[in-house]
């Protein structure tokens, strides 16, 4: 018995969106996070009982100059559930 994955979509301005599976929006994420930011911080993410959580890599720490991870705390882009500091700084919603 195949479970659907939930979809989830992303609007950003009055026209663009995306939509797709955790997977997906967290790969969205990640790159608009990179092109933003100037480098590209590892996430992961996980969406237990239909509730999408994304928030950075436990191996961040060693892949990030200290400037970048302090950065991203004062973001408020953690280890813990960051998507909403994560939409705030990619300037989108979650529909």
């Amino acid at each position: 018995m195949n479970a659907t994955q939930p979809t989830y979509t992303v609007k950003v301005g009055h026209s663009y969106q995306v939509s797709g599976d955790e997977t997906q929006i967290r790969e969205w994420m990640y790159e608009r996070l990179g092109y933003i930011l100037g480098y590209y911080p590892s996430l992961e993410s996980r969406d237990d009982d239909g509730e999408l959580e994304v928030y950075l890599h436990t191996e961040t720490d060693e892949e990030l100059e200290p400037e970048q991870l302090a950065q991203l705390e004062k973001l408020g882009i953690t280890d813990c559930n960051s998507l909403n500091a994560i939409l705030s700084v990619c300037g989108g919603t979650l529909q």
